[in-house]
């Protein structure tokens, strides 16, 4: 049994409709558990209280670069069912103003707490802008896809030139060296990840969403752990914007507690800067 395309909504439009696909909306939830998951170990080693060597190790560099992939990833796929129909502007103009404003607010906060760092183009920004890139591409052929997606991963790796190395290109990602920003998700190489995610999402969603995407478990007590789980992933899924919004000023704050407590200093000790 599939449901129908069309009776799929936008997720981040319909937060609580009954056509939502409880699998798609957990593995949001694990991406964005997994962003606070690293904002934390990055807090805790700012203020010294753990030290977490987040720019040293594999698997910290690693992990740093996977969920920014799994939040393109999913993004790619989302946009083949909430798009079905075709393009609808009053949709794109409200998934823009939803995504782009929680981009823009990202960057005010961090330009007046990290001046030297803010974060000018990161996952929010990376995600709005290619919401629109990707339109052009949502009928094209999977070699075209999978050409375009080869590339658009290769190009930082060869196309360096230095009239696109300034800050105000930044955002593309053709520099030789990280900008100085807490956040960095330029479209090369990102958006190949949301180009994967695209192609993806047509194979899943040829005959309309498969069953299993919708899949729910039991109510109540009968639901077990498994479906608890799954269903408080899915809960962060469908809040995942005002999460990632809200996650790092309540840590920053939890942990700026523990470390008053631990060391009676209130003003000093803050090395995330």
């Amino acid at each position: 049994m599939t449901t129908r395309a069309e009776d799929w909504v936008e997720p981040a439009l319909h937060p609580s409709a009954a056509s939502r696909l409880l699998l798609l909306d957990a593995a949001r939830g694990v991406a964005i558990l997994m962003m606070v998951a690293y904002h934390l170990a990055w807090d805790l080693t700012a203020y010294r209280l753990v030290m977490v060597p987040l720019y040293d190790s594999i698997f910290w560099l690693a992990f740093r670069s996977f969920i920014p992939t799994c939040f393109l990833i999913i993004v790619g796929v989302s946009l083949v069912p909430a798009y079905a129909r075709g393009v609808q502007p009053v949709k794109l103009v409200k998934r823009l103003a939803l995504v782009g404003g929680g981009a823009a607010l990202v960057s005010l906060a961090t330009w007046v707490a990290y001046p030297q760092t803010w974060i000018f183009f990161g996952v929010l920004h990376s995600i709005a802008v290619a919401s629109v890139l990707i339109l052009p591409l949502l009928r094209a052929p999977y070699w075209l896809l999978f050409v375009l997606g080869l590339a658009v991963l290769a190009a930082p790796s060869f196309l360096t030139p230095p009239a696109l190395d300034v800050p105000w290109l930044w955002w593309l990602g053709l520099v030789k060296e990280w900008p100085p920003t807490n956040d960095y998700v330029p479209i090369f190489p990102w958006f190949s990840a949301v180009i994967a995610g695209l192609a993806l999402g047509r194979l899943l969603f040829a005959k309309g969403p498969p069953a299993w995407l919708a899949w729910r478990p039991a109510a109540g007590p009968a639901a077990g752990a498994a479906g608890l789980l799954i269903g408080f992933l899915a809960w962060g899924g469908r809040n995942a914007l005002a999460i990632y919004l809200l996650h790092q000023p309540i840590l920053l704050g939890l942990v700026w507690m523990v470390f008053v407590a631990l060391t009676g200093e209130s003003g000093g000790g803050f090395m995330g800067r």
